[in-house]
């Protein structure tokens, strides 16, 4: 095989590593921008710090402007529906992180929807908080599954 010859394989090969996971779809969303609504209420999102994010396996973002939104929706995107990357906000900087490196507390807080759920990127952070709120903490798996609750429900 001559060189000149092996110029439209590697062009092809090249062309199609392109198309492979495109930086579009890398990381999480940015949800700072516009008139972002909740993908499951509908409210605007406008505290990060309780916010989440999934994106579809069709490439879609959707938004949640507090993790109990996020929980419910969850719970019936199952199967074909299910997300293929989901994102949760650490309440103390109010970035987003892929959701199985974050520790969920469900507590006290002011979440916007009222039902007291925030992540943490530290998982001592996010122990010490559900000892000190009375709450508890665990995997947004396991909150969606209804293996946690609040205590005292």
């Amino acid at each position: 095989m001559t060189i000149t010859s092996r110029i439209p394989a590697v062009l092809f090969v090249a062309v199609a590593l392109m198309g492979c996971g495109g930086a579009a779809d890398d990381g999480p969303p940015d949800l700072s921008g516009g008139d972002l609504r909740c993908a499951a209420c509908g409210m605007a999102v406008a505290d990060p710090r309780y916010a989440a994010a999934i994106r579809t396996p069709e490439g879609e973002i959707a938004a949640y402007d507090a993790i109990e939104c996020a929980v419910r929706d969850l719970r019936t995107r199952t199967g074909a529906r299910a997300p293929a990357e989901i994102w949760l906000s650490d309440l103390q900087t109010a970035a987003l992180h892929p959701a199985a490196r974050m520790t969920v507390v469900l507590a006290d807080y002011p979440s916007p929807m009222g039902g007291g759920y925030a992540a943490f990127a530290d998982p001592s952070v996010a122990a010490a908080e559900a000892d000190r709120r009375a709450g508890v903490a665990g995997s947004l798996d396991q909150f969606i599954a209804g293996a946690l609750r609040r205590p005292g429900s």
